[in-house]
C-alpha cells in the first residue's frame, strides 16, 4: 500500500457511543472526521445506524467506523448486536481503566483495540487510521456470479471490477437487505427505510427488485410470500 492508498479520517464517518460527549478526547479526535455522529446509548446509536445521513447529491454517508466508551450502560450487549447486524464494521473501546476485565471485555466485544481516556490525541488519531485501513483489507462481500460489495467504496461490482449503475432506490434496497443479511425484512421496513415516507406500493417494490436482478442476477434476492426478502447468502461471510 503507498500513501494514496492510505484511507484518511477526513474520508470516514465516526459514531461516538458515550454518556460523556464532552469529553476532551473524543471532542478533539471528532474534528478530524468528515462526518461525527454522537448516542449517549445502544439504542439511539443503533438507530442512527439504521438511518444513515443523505448527502446532497443522493448519496449515503454510512458509519465507518465506532468508538464505544466503556462508560456507556450495557456497552457489552451493544457490541454483541453489532456483531449480529453490521458484522464489518471496525469498533475501538475507550475506558477510564485498563485493568484485566476490561480487556476481556474488549475481546469479547472483538474491539479492534481498547484505549485509555489519558491517550494522546495522536494516538488516538494513529489508532483510528490503523483500524481503519486494516478493516478495508476485508471489505468486500461476495455473491454468486462474481458479484461483490465494497463497503469501502459503497458499491456493488461486477466479476471484471466493473461498477454496477443503481438507481438510488435500487441501492438501498439492495444494501438494506444486505445489512440485515439472514433475516427476512418485511415489506413496512423496506418503505420505511428506503423509500423514507413517500409514495410506494408492493407493485413499484417489485419493479425496483426486478430490475437489481437484472442487473445483478435474479436469486441475489429471495422473496418470501407474505414476509418480506431477503438477500442472497454471501460466500465469504
Amino acid at each position: 500500500m503507498n500513501s494514496k492508498n492510505l484511507r484518511k479520517l477526513k474520508n470516514a464517518n465516526l459514531l461516538v457511543v458515550t454518556s460523556d460527549a464532552n469529553d476532551d478526547v473524543v471532542c478533539n479526535i471528532c474534528s478530524d472526521f468528515k462526518d461525527t455522529k454522537t448516542a449517549s446509548n445502544p439504542v439511539e446509536a443503533i438507530a442512527k445506524l439504521n438511518n444513515p445521513h443523505i448527502n446532497t447529491d443522493g448519496s449515503i454517508s454510512h458509519i465507518d467506523i465506532i468508538l464505544i466508551d466503556t462508560n456507556v450502560p450495557n456497552y457489552q450487549d451493544f457490541a454483541k448486536q453489532l456483531k449480529s447486524v453490521m458484522p464489518t464494521i471496525p469498533k475501538i473501546l475507550i475506558s477510564d481503566k485498563l485493568d484485566d476485565d476490561t480487556i476481556l471485555s474488549a475481546v469479547n466485544c472483538e474491539a479492534y483495540t481498547l484505549l485509555s481516556k489519558n491517550v494522546s490525541h495522536e494516538e488516538l488519531r494513529v489508532a483510528v487510521i490503523m483500524c481503519l485501513n486494516q478493516a478495508k483489507r476485508g471489505d468486500k462481500v461476495e455473491f454468486a456470479k462474481g458479484i461483490y460489495f465494497d463497503e469501502y467504496r459503497q458499491l456493488f461490482f461486477r466479476k471484471n471490477g466493473e461498477p454496477i449503475d443503481l438507481t438510488k432506490l435500487e441501492f438501498g434496497l439492495l444494501k438494506l437487505l444486505l445489512d440485515r443479511r439472514g433475516d427476512i425484512t418485511d415489506y413496512d421496513t423496506i418503505k420505511d427505510q428506503v423509500w423514507r415516507g413517500k409514495k410506494m406500493s408492493i407493485f413499484t417494490m417489485r419493479n425496483v427488485i426486478n430490475k437489481i436482478r437484472q442487473k445483478t442476477y435474479y436469486d441475489i434476492i429471495k422473496n418470501f410470500s407474505n414476509k418480506g426478502y431477503a438477500i442472497d447468502e454471501p460466500k465469504n461471510r
